[in-house]
């Protein structure tokens, strides 16, 4: 729509009031199309940092699955120790020169048997 069919309807409108009219609509076009990406970019950055904090959940649960995993790890070798311990006394009491000791045998066995618990007793 150009300045002449304003004139024909009997208004008379300067044509830099028409280009500043043309530019200020489109700044406003502009302005508003970049508040509608800021705003999807702001929704974005909520969904990314709703994410990131399901991770670190995530991430802080596994670091203590990790810690408990280490724990048991070094808790199966103390009583892999212990068990070799004791199973080496019980072996001494079994063997040596002569007859086989009965009574040795079993004192061994029952003192195997009580560090073996002692180890295996939660704490």
């Amino acid at each position: 729509m150009g300045p002449w069919i304003l004139r024909l309807a009997g208004f008379v409108v300067p044509k830099k009031f028409l280009a500043a009219l043309g530019l200020g609509l489109a700044i406003a076009l502009g302005a508003s199309y970049s508040l509608y990406k800021a705003s999807e970019t702001s929704a974005k950055v909520i969904a990314l940092e709703k994410a990131l904090d399901v991770s670190k959940a995530r991430i802080e649960a596994l670091e203590g699955i990790a810690r408990e995993q280490a724990e048991v790890l070094k808790r199966h070798g103390q009583v892999k120790e212990k068990l070799s311990a004791a199973q080496s006394k019980v072996r001494a009491a079994g063997s040596g020169p002569g007859p086989v000791d009965h009574a040795r045998v079993q004192s061994a066995v029952q003192e195997a048997r009580r560090a073996l618990r002692s180890v295996s007793e939660p704490r």
